[in-house]
């Protein structure tokens, strides 16, 4: 016959031992008072990124229209430029610059508008996860915004 197996009866009730429900709690709790502490921080900059994208969006609606006007201005003249003999072929080439420039004005801006528009849906929602997203979009957009001030050098 085998040996029997010498078992504690003694109650796990009287073991010490840190329980994980107690350790789970204290750290929610700790995070709890952090939130709580930093609410009118990540409040407040909630409100000035919502602000910040209503400013991009009007300035951009502002931009799109403004060159739109410019465009129609300069589809206007430039054929009109062309035949003329006398003009000196850098006018005619600032013209068709100027008018190239116009049309990336108007797609950077009309961008710029629609992303400043998400982000501020994102923003007003709360929404963290589609927040991340838009971080290389508007990576891509200051890069493009940048090489198109370049441009008008």
């Amino acid at each position: 016959m085998s040996p029997t197996p010498n078992i504690s009866t003694k109650s796990s009730a009287s073991a010490s031992y840190v329980r994980f429900s107690d350790k789970l709690t204290a750290g929610l709790n700790d995070i709890t008072r952090v939130i709580q502490e930093n609410k009118q921080t990540l409040d407040t900059i909630q409100e000035v990124g919502i602000e910040l994208t209503n400013a991009i969006a009007t300035l951009s609606g502002a931009a799109i229209k403004y060159v739109k006007m410019i465009d129609w201005f300069l589809d206007t003249i430039v054929p009109v430029i062309e035949k003329v003999p006398f003009l000196d072929a850098k006018i005619i080439n600032a013209a068709k610059n100027a008018q190239s420039l116009a049309q990336s004005i108007l797609d950077n801006s009309t961008n710029a508008q629609k992303v400043a528009e998400d982000v501020r849906t994102s923003l007003a929602s709360a929404d963290v996860a589609r927040l991340r997203g838009y971080s290389g979009n508007l990576k891509d957009l200051a890069k493009a915004l940048q090489g198109v001030a370049e441009k008008i050098k």
